[in-house]
């Protein structure tokens, strides 16, 4: 039988809506049968807690932590998320041998994040890949959302194996957080070693940007980025999104 984990940080002092996902992913674990971890330290080398943006890449202790080893499949989840009390489970999701990653595309979250295919963006994104040497295998360079994502205890092996120092990618001094955070720095790792990364359904990360202007999909996860972080309050489960329209609050 596989040991699969739910994992959660935040280095920070937790703020009130993280709470909410905290005690929701707790519940959904429970409810499929899963371990789960919320943690506010870090064993990894190198992070340093008065830069902001080296805190995004506490993600990175699933992979260095070698505590993480006795887990099959690991996922990831910030702490603006949420899961719907009717959640299917996400480790039961069909996955070929071979598969290291699994995620959503960025493209396939409507709003919820900036344009990868974008040409200006895209430009920027060029212009990091060549400063640290990452050949562009694929024509548009694919992004998954690491909000919602899962490593194969193989995808985290070789992580561990081949991934790039960190460190000098956070501290790029051409400073942009949509380039220099953990997102892209995973993306990036992940295309510059021919990772297997498996796209799945966006009900698994549906944005929550869109709870202002149109009725919410029924989904499984439901990520709160950026301002849709004033959501998380009202949404409970007792006042699930199907059809529904929300204020701000």
């Amino acid at each position: 039988m596989a040991n699969n984990l739910i994992y959660q940080c935040h280095l920070n002092r937790l703020p009130s809506w993280a709470f909410h996902s905290v005690d929701s992913i707790s519940k959904y674990a429970k409810k499929i049968g899963v371990s789960h971890e919320f943690s506010k330290t870090s064993k990894l080398k190198g992070l340093d807690e008065s830069i902001q943006m080296h805190l995004y890449f506490n993600i990175l202790n699933l992979i260095y932590d070698k505590k993480f080893d006795r887990y099959d499949d690991i996922l990831y989840l910030d702490t603006d998320v949420l899961a719907d009390p009717d959640a299917e489970n996400i480790f039961d999701i069909p996955k070929k041998k071979n598969v290291d990653v699994v995620g959503v595309y960025e493209k396939a979250l409507g709003n919820s994040g900036p344009n990868f295919n974008d040409a200006e963006f895209k430009t920027l994104w060029h212009k990091k890949y060549e400063r640290f040497e990452i050949p562009i295998i694929r024509k548009n360079i694919h992004q998954i959302n690491t909000g919602v994502i899962l490593f194969t205890k193989k995808g985290r092996l070789k992580a561990r194996e081949r991934f790039d120092d960190w460190i000098p990618w956070a501290s790029d001094p051409i400073h942009r957080s949509l380039i220099d955070n953990d997102q892209p720095f995973l993306n990036a790792m992940f295309e510059k070693y021919q990772f297997n990364v498996m796209n799945i359904d966006d009900t698994w990360n549906m944005p929550a940007a869109w709870f202002e202007t149109m009725p919410c999909p029924k989904s499984n996860f439901y990520h709160f980025s950026g301002t849709a972080k004033k959501f998380m309050t009202i949404f409970d489960d007792d006042n699930t999104p199907a059809g529904k329209k929300f204020k701000i609050i």
